[in-house]
């Protein structure tokens, strides 16, 4: 993102146009992501141009002093950067609490506290790769990640500067020599770390430090050789076309499936180089440095700051995404808030003489304190819920109608707040293995001496939200369950694609699925329960659509006949509503009701593979539908009972699964769950 100031001794209008490229690029791909799949790598273009601008203000120092000023440079970033980020970071905050759904807040406030600290992206790397989290709504300061990167990039980077001075007397090298050496191979090694998580792990690589550090040093290494081997005159206009329609067709080509940063983001990357070393022969131009685009380029920090914020915002606030009405309305209140931030924040703080001093700069940087005090509150962990069922809360008995309750649905327990956290204990104990990792998690619950029935849970979280509830009738009979609980993979031997480009992850699924079946053979349980989410693809149907989960079901039916081979009883548990909507925060939005949480019972529930596994198995595995007790003969709502039946747009709570436990108990029964073996 725009990070520097206008260092340059000649005054360049071809960057401050290629930084209105760069944060257009961004804002329209924000505001309009249908019209601009790949706007995203308007934030590689200011890598580039922040590591070429910044470096070059130190090459300047070591040519004029002979070093670099590490203090002086560390006061001159927080002068620059603080003071506006700040400001952006409390607004956002007061407006967070007024328009924000109240289950959103928690995650809003650590994410508020760890940009203000410059570590947000690897928090947002963490939730990528976190199945939980994998769900949640965009944060308002979610893209303050590229701060984050440049600041941890900049902790370092003047150093090896400083360090490749001492060589250079050392080795009686010229510093320029030194330090291109030096910076090349740290460019290479973060490239190929790009390239190496990219193809592992798609999501996180977009976000952690090491894959970026190669496209902020090739700026810094261009900066490094300004002057030197500058481009010929004939040949910079042609470098610069050609550069500039790299990082627009790359915007116009690349989408959210594109295996990004990886390989891919040397288009945009070189292409941003290019238009850096043809200015340095030939800056200006009717385009990049017409008055728009350098007032554009001028407001660019600001802009990238104030425009996200606002988005996220306004859809809280208006309930649906930004249409083509009221996009051009947030994109003038975005330019607004720029222009104001600049003239009133950014511009009078860097300008100032008072904050000219190492110390002062240095000092300004404890602002950033400021939010995470705001938020502190909201970083307590909150208690989690217990999941007690009383006679005001009766949830699912309510609509089987053993007991009646007049609750008011906006008395519901869990509360919305901290429904996120009434989930089953095997996340925390690390029984449900993620998408990126190999092999079986393999947990044990109840009775593990001489247990009366031995049953197996295999599937993905969808079987795994009913855990609570057989944990209980396993204390209560005496049985012993084992878990074998993998993130978005079905049961199947029909490969699947659980994530665009990563396949890693689909490997992981087949590698999981025979896993389990080896670990059947040796331990014969009695009984496999199973269940999964209709959410995934085939490598030739990548989409959900009835040809892949088919052929999903397919193989499910494969697996399952292995186990009813070996002697097991295998019994499906039809998979649970999707309600298209996030629960919590549908129903802690401010002035919502129930009812606007409601969705239609057909449109909840479709026939995904496990209802076309068990059904074309002919009988040999029952199939256990609890959907009269999560929906009425029209409707599934939010609350059933007094009690909140949704952690997210799809899981249980374990408070509503505990209500269930009865019901569920008695239906396993009749699908012949507790007797003996065939």
């Amino acid at each position: 993102m725009p990070a520097a100031g206008r260092s340059a001794p000649a005054f360049r209008r071809d960057i401050q146009g290629l930084r209105a490229v760069a944060v257009g690029l961004v804002v329209v791909y924000h505001l309009f992501p249908d019209l601009l799949h790949g706007g995203f790598v308007g934030v590689d273009v200011f890598f580039v141009l922040s590591g070429y601008l910044i470096t070059g203000h130190m090459v300047r120092e070591m040519r004029t002093r002979g070093a670099i000023d590490l203090l002086g440079f560390y006061a001159r970033r927080a002068r620059r950067l603080v003071p506006a980020a700040t400001v952006v970071l409390v607004l956002t905050w007061a407006a967070s609490l007024l328009v924000l759904p109240g289950s959103r807040l928690a995650a809003t406030a650590q994410q508020v506290a760890a940009s203000a600290v410059y570590v947000q992206n690897w928090l947002l790397a963490r939730d990528s790769v976190d199945y939980l989290t994998a769900e949640d709504a965009a944060s308002p300061v979610q893209h303050y990640w590229s701060l984050s990167v440049e600041e941890q990039f900049y902790l370092g980077w003047p150093l090896l500067l400083v360090l490749a001075g001492v060589l250079a007397r050392s080795l009686s090298w010229s510093w320029r020599r030194v330090a291109l050496l030096a910076g090349g191979a740290l460019c290479a090694l973060s490239l190929a770390a790009s390239v190496s998580l990219t193809a592992g792990n798609g999501a996180a690589a977009y976000f952690v430090t090491q894959t970026r550090i190669w496209e902020l040093g090739l700026g810094a290494l261009l900066a490094v050789l300004a002057g030197r081997p500058a481009l010929p005159r004939a040949l910079a206009r042609p470098a610069r076309w050609i550069g500039l329609s790299l990082v627009v067709v790359s915007a116009l080509v690349y989408s959210g499936a594109t295996a990004f940063p990886g390989t891919a983001a040397l288009v945009p990357v070189i292409g941003t180089a290019l238009v850096l070393a043809a200015g340095e022969t030939e800056p200006q131009t009717r385009l990049l440095g017409s008055a728009p685009m350098t007032w554009i380029g001028d407001h660019s920090y600001a802009l990238y700051l104030v425009h996200w914020p606002l988005i996220v915002l306004y859809e809280a606030w208006s309930g649906g995404e930004i249409g083509l009405f009221d996009g051009p309305v947030v994109l003038a209140g975005s330019l607004a808030g720029a222009w104001l931030l600049t003239r009133f924040v950014e511009d009078p703080v860097r300008r100032s003489r008072f904050f000219a001093s190492r110390g002062r700069g240095l000092a300004l940087a404890l602002a950033a304190v400021l939010p995470v005090l705001l938020v502190l509150p909201q970083l307590v962990p909150s208690a989690r819920p217990t999941g007690t069922v009383t006679s005001s809360h009766p949830g699912a008995a309510v609509l089987a109608h053993d007991v009646e309750t007049d609750t008011a649905d906006d008395q519901f327990v869990p509360a919305a707040d901290v429904a996120f956290d009434d989930r089953p204990d095997y996340y925390d104990r690390g029984c449900e293995a993620a998408i990126d990792e190999p092999g079986v998690e393999r947990c044990v619950y109840g009775q593990t001496t001489a247990p009366t029935l031995e049953v197996a849970l295999v599937g993905d979280s969808k079987i795994g939200q009913w855990l609570p509830a057989i944990e209980a009738m396993a204390e209560k009979k005496d049985w012993q369950v084992t878990t074998y609980l993998r993130s978005r993979c079905p049961w199947s031997a029909t490969p699947t694609v659980v994530g665009a480009g990563d396949d890693s992850a689909y490997d992981n699924c087949s590698t999981w699925g025979r896993g389990v079946l080896d670990h059947l053979r040796e331990d014969k349980p009695d009984v496999l329960l199973t269940s999964d989410r209709p959410v995934v693809g085939t490598p030739e149907h990548p989409r959900a659509d009835g040809t892949s989960l088919a052929a999903i079901a397919q193989g499910m039916t494969t697996y399952w006949q292995d186990a009813l081979d070996l002697g097991i009883r295998v019994v499906a548990l039809r998979e649970t509503p999707e309600m298209g909507v996030n629960i919590p925060d549908c129903m802690s939005t401010p002035g919502n009701s129930a009812e606007e949480c409601n969705r239609d019972l057909g449109d909840a529930m479709g026939d995904g593979p496990t209802v076309l596994a068990a059904r074309s198995m002919g009988g040999a595995v029952p199939l256990v539908d609890m959907t009269d007790l999560l929906c009425d003969g029209e409707t599934c709502g939010p609350v059933v009972g007094g009690v909140l039946v949704y952690r997210d747009p799809h899981h249980l709570t374990r408070t509503y699964v505990m209500t269930l436990r009865p019901y569920l108990e008695e239906r396993l029964a009749e699908a012949g769950v507790g007797q003996a073996r065939d």
